[in-house]
């Protein structure tokens, strides 16, 4: 199963939230053909980038064919990654949501844990 939201969204969030918003390398505007690819090599595919497409899609990757490969490609909004943690910030105090975000503060410089 593919997730493709055309972005590297986890990096996209760090570069927002711990790098003054430099954002460098998180858009893919130029993805391959994922189902292409996976015609190439004889795998069933299945691309849905339609939400009221999805229940009948996704029942037929996981049921239609339980003994052979299937990629499944679904287009989905780009939405932050969370949950995640701050660079040298403890697991218990991981960001939930992105209004912890404004209440949470990050030492400048800190390395990633």
């Amino acid at each position: 199963m593919i997730l493709d939201n055309e972005c590297q969204m986890m990096v996209e969030y760090w570069q927002k939230l711990f790098h003054d918003e430099r954002l460098i390398a998180v858009r893919n505007e130029k993805n391959p053909e994922y189902t292409t690819l996976a015609d190439a090599f004889g795998i069933k595919n299945i691309y849905c980038d339609c939400q009221e497409d999805l229940p009948q899609k996704l029942n037929e990757f996981l049921f239609d064919d339980p003994d052979e490969p299937v990629l499944f490609h679904a287009r989905i909004n780009r939405t932050p990654c969370l949950p995640l943690v701050a660079p040298g910030a403890a697991l218990d105090s991981m960001i939930l949501s992105d209004a912890d975000q404004e209440e949470m503060e990050f030492e400048a410089g800190a390395a990633p844990s």
